[in-house]
């Protein structure tokens, strides 16, 4: 989670060879060492993002800590929604919708 991509749509990696210009190894990379915490909050340790106090780091906090609806009785294990990803790595930034 620090710096993994997590749950990708496996077209994903495709399209962004074919549209953006990556390679396999941008992909890799991208998926694999700039995404998690680090692709939302440059930090990979979540002591460091829980006091950073940046939209980014609340971002990251927002997306990776479980939420339960205010009627649950139960707790939910893991809700989390992101409307949207911009990949910044490509010559002209992706937007996807997830």
């Amino acid at each position: 989670m620090a710096t993994r991509s997590g749950d990708v749509d496996p077209t994903i990696p495709l399209y962004l060879q074919q549209n953006c210009g990556l390679s396999a190894a941008d992909v890799d990379k991208m998926l694999n060492k700039q995404s998690g915490f680090k692709g939302l909050c440059d930090l990979t340790d979540l002591r460091a993002i829980t006091t950073a106090g940046t939209p980014q780091a609340q971002l990251a906090l927002d997306v990776s800590v479980p939420v339960a609806p205010a009627s649950s009785v139960q707790p939910v294990p893991r809700l989390v929604a992101v409307p949207r990803v911009v990949l910044s790595s490509c010559a002209a930034p992706c937007l996807l919708s997830v």
